[in-house]
């Protein structure tokens, strides 16, 4: 994943590779305008996560990292352009592995997480620029969901993306991010 930097320069974002299916950290680098910055690691701690459980967003105040280990516990910090800083504290939410997590903006310094619950809801926790809210179901419970994804419109909105197992085949199903 690549995120533009408030002050300009580019922030690169990919897991590290360490283990697989389920790598323990991600990578970054950063572009100044005329070189990459040496490779490190987001998160000071190594666990276990699934491949696709982890997101970026570039808020006004920097950008966002959030991952859910294989534990199921979520990690939140934020670069201000050299260093990763601790985020709020996210509670704990049983979801579906490996399923995908997803930032969306709803304002200036605001963002939701959304991610797969155990049951297939959609679930989501609301950052207001100091706290975590306590996540709650967006989307009932009702298909078998998998394969969570994002989209920032050319609108300024944003999106969140699922599959949605049918008889024979998935669909793509989604849902515009309400602003806070």
């Amino acid at each position: 994943a690549v995120a533009p930097l408030i002050g300009g320069g580019l922030l690169t974002l990919w897991e590290n590779g360490s283990a697989e299916p389920d790598p323990d950290n991600l990578g970054f680098s950063v572009w100044n305008g005329s070189g990459w910055s040496a490779a490190a690691q987001v998160f000071p701690t190594d666990k276990s996560q699934g491949v696709d459980d982890w997101s970026i967003l570039t808020t006004a105040v920097g950008v966002h990292a959030v991952r859910r280990t294989a534990t199921n516990d979520f990690e939140h910090l934020r670069f201000d352009g050299s260093t990763w800083q601790a985020g709020g504290a996210l509670a704990n939410d049983p979801g579906a592995h490996d399923s995908g997590i997803v930032l969306a903006s709803t304002g200036a310094a605001s963002m939701s997480l959304y991610a797969i619950g155990q049951d297939g809801s959609i679930r989501s926790a609301t950052w207001n620029g100091t706290a975590w809210s306590a996540w709650s179901s967006v989307v009932p419970t009702g298909a078998t969901r998998t394969f969570l994804s994002g989209a920032t419109l050319a609108s300024g909105k944003a999106a969140v993306l699922w599959t949605e197992a049918g008889a024979t085949n998935f669909t793509i199903v989604g849902m515009l991010v309400p602003p806070s």
